[in-house]
C-alpha cells in the first residue's frame, strides 16, 4: 500500500479521537484541511469514488478476490459491486 496513504490514514485515526475547535475530525480530513481520500486519488490518478470503493474492497473482500484484482482478472468496481450486492441481499 502507498506509504503516504498509510501516513494519512494514521493521522486520520488520531483525528477520530480528537475534537479540533469543537469540530469532530474524521478519517478523510486532516487537521490541516487536507482530504486524505482526495490526496490518495490525485496520487493514483483515480476518482475519490474509486478510492472509497477500493477501501471497502480491501476491508471486506476475500484474499482470492484481491489477488484477482492484482492480476487484472477483476476490477475494483466489479468486486465492490459483488460485495455490495451480497450486503443488500442479507
Amino acid at each position: 500500500m502507498n506509504i503516504k496513504r498509510e501516513l494519512f490514514l494514521e493521522k486520520g485515526k488520531e483525528n477520530l479521537k480528537t475534537n479540533i475547535g469543537g469540530k469532530h475530525m474524521g478519517l478523510s480530513t486532516l487537521d490541516k484541511g487536507i482530504n486524505t481520500r482526495k490526496q490518495v486519488a490525485n496520487e493514483l490518478g483515480w476518482s475519490t469514488g474509486k478510492v472509497a470503493r477500493a477501501e471497502v474492497v480491501k476491508k471486506n473482500a476475500m484474499q482470492e478476490q484481491i489477488e484477482k484484482i492484482r492480476k487484472g482478472d477483476k476490477t475494483i468496481h466489479k468486486v465492490y459491486s459483488l460485495l455490495m450486492g451480497s450486503v443488500k441481499k442479507r
